[in-house]
């Protein structure tokens, strides 16, 4: 009878312990890094096409040049978040390579990669609006977007314009 009772005891206290166990807590997401982002614009102190790093952390966008930080910014402060796919090419750095190279320049411009282009409008730690622009890898930008939808932030990715009418086009009308 009290090795029934010493059973009955174990199973018991078994059964409450694992009732009163609080959930374990989830573990913290990897953060989502690209290095070599190029910046267009908006980081003080980081020169335009200079290569940064930027890693989109649990609670913030940390991008860094040179191993320095450049920008901190909290999903919060972000206002608006624009997401532009692959498919665009960088124009700026195909020119400059192309008169840079002469001839070999335009045939390399040949071989120019498109790019996802985030830009970033948020509210600076006094609530001034500033902006950032960077440009990410092709095929990056749903992962960004996925990353920050997940944390609350929207992300537009507007529609390209329609090419305009050529002169001939409006000749036929």
């Amino acid at each position: 009878m009290q090795i029934g009772r010493l059973w009955l005891g174990f199973w018991l206290a078994a059964g409450l312990g694992t009732q009163a166990q609080a959930p374990a807590p989830e573990p913290a997401s990897t953060p989502l890094q690209f290095q070599k982002v190029f910046h267009m614009a908006g980081l003080s102190g980081v020169s335009r096409n200079a290569h940064v790093d930027a890693a989109f952390m649990e609670g913030d966008l940390v991008i860094t040049h040179r191993k320095k930080p450049a920008l901190t910014l909290p999903y919060p402060r972000m206002r608006k978040v624009q997401l532009f796919p692959g498919g665009r090419v960088n124009p700026g750095a195909m020119y400059a390579g192309a008169l840079a190279a002469g001839v070999l320049g335009v045939l390399l411009t040949k071989k120019a990669k498109p790019v996802d282009v985030l830009v970033l409008e948020f509210a600076n730690e006094r609530g001034g609006l500033m902006g950032v622009v960077l440009q990410f890898p092709e095929k990056s930008g749903p992962q960004i977007k996925a990353w920050l939808e997940k944390r609350g932030v929207e992300v537009q990715v507007p529609e390209p314009p329609a090419p305009a009418p050529s002169p001939k086009d409006a000749d036929k009308k």
